[in-house]
């Protein structure tokens, strides 16, 4: 064993601690020589060697670790930014924030325009731009309400100028049924007059009864 382990070649600067792929496979001596041995020198083979494994940690793996969570804490920033922006407005501004929109389509088209262009903003932005992002947001919203309420009061006031035209002619009607009546023949309003008259008439007396006799007239009071 000590023969053995004389023999073997030392660990020094040309000379790595693993022999290389080949001898391995072939259960060969390998002098460790880099960057080939004796034996892939002679045999025309490509000699190879293992990456010598190192325990612990890489190197550089705290840099790395702070990279990352550096990274985390940005995208968390920015998943939270909008909401606390838009609450930040509306302090400054004095008002709290409604629901713009009841429909949920354009709730969720909002958030994808918000979206990609929060896309094209910088990893670095700072908190003023931040804000100045969502103010502009906010005026973006305001004025799609106004337009909204503008072609609302639109149909609204066509809807008013139609109406007119209904009563004209209604109006109309009435005037030529007014004008029709008074054109009536005179025979037809003198009727209706009489018809007026005779309802006004008293009724005639109830405790006398007239009985013709011949030519004579008696007033009977004992019938009754």
């Amino acid at each position: 064993m000590a023969s053995m382990a004389r023999t073997l070649p030392r660990h020094t600067a040309g000379t790595t601690a693993a022999s290389c792929e080949v001898c391995r496979t072939r259960k060969k001596r390998c002098d460790r020589q880099v960057p080939r041995c004796s034996y892939c020198r002679s045999s025309g083979s490509a000699c190879v060697y293992r990456s010598p494994l190192v325990r612990g940690p890489r190197p550089g793996w705290q840099h790395e670790c702070l990279v990352r969570a550096l990274d985390a804490e940005e995208a968390l920033r920015q998943l939270l930014s909008i909401e606390n922006v838009r609450q930040e407005v509306a302090k400054r501004r004095g008002r709290s924030f409604g629901p713009r929109r009841s429909s949920s389509e354009r709730a969720s088209g909002d958030q994808k325009k918000i979206a990609e262009r929060w896309k094209q903003r910088p990893l670095g932005s700072t908190w003023d731009e931040v804000l100045h992002f969502a103010q502009e947001q906010e005026q973006e919203q305001e004025q799609e309400q106004e337009q909204e309420q503008e072609q609302e009061q639109e149909q609204e006031q066509e809807q008013e100028q139609e109406l007119p035209d209904e009563e004209e002619t209604a109006s109309a009607d009435l005037d030529y049924v007014s004008t029709k009546d008074d054109r009536l023949p005179a025979t037809l309003s003198h009727q209706r007059r009489a018809e007026s008259l005779s309802i006004a008439l008293p009724p005639p007396p109830s405790k006398q009864l007239l009985h013709r006799q011949g030519t004579e007239i008696i007033e009977d009071d004992d019938f009754w």
